[in-house]
């Protein structure tokens, strides 16, 4: 212990103590509710591609052709079949990777727009907002 160190040591505040637990919670449910909502939406849009026969990738139709090594494990092959069964499926995670992207952004840009109404201030009291009119000199050796 130094010189000039107490020996009763004081706790310390933390000044910021993070976000409300609220946001917490909100954050986990969005991370279960955007791919839920996502892959609504990609089911929706890959019936209806199909029923008014959009021009869609190739790719994106029929089952999936999964490697021969992945048959050798017993314990894969129930899923691996599970997989294989389902039609179009490369479509509906090309869907439902965009819709997530798309249902990610909006929510962030809303979630920007909130924090900046709601927000703390961008100066505090203590602050010296930034000088008008008055440019840094240039600097010279």
């Amino acid at each position: 212990m130094g010189k000039y160190d107490s020996f009763n040591r004081k706790q310390k505040n933390n000044p910021n103590p993070g976000p409300h637990p609220i946001w917490r919670g909100i954050g986990c449910l969005m991370l279960v509710l955007i791919p839920v909502i996502s892959f609504g939406f990609a089911a929706i849009t890959m019936d209806t591609a199909l029923r008014q026969k959009w021009p869609l990738p190739v790719q994106f139709l029929g089952t999936p052709q999964l490697p021969k090594f992945l048959y050798r494990s017993d314990v894969l092959v129930p899923m691996l079949e599970a997989i294989k069964s389902v039609t179009n499926l490369y479509g509906y995670i090309a869907f439902t990777v965009l819709y997530a992207v798309i249902l990610g952004a909006i929510l962030s840009l809303v979630y920007a727009i909130a924090y900046r109404v709601v927000g703390p201030p961008t100066y505090s009291p203590l602050d010296m907002p930034p000088l008008k009119g008055q440019k840094a000199k240039r600097y010279k050796r």
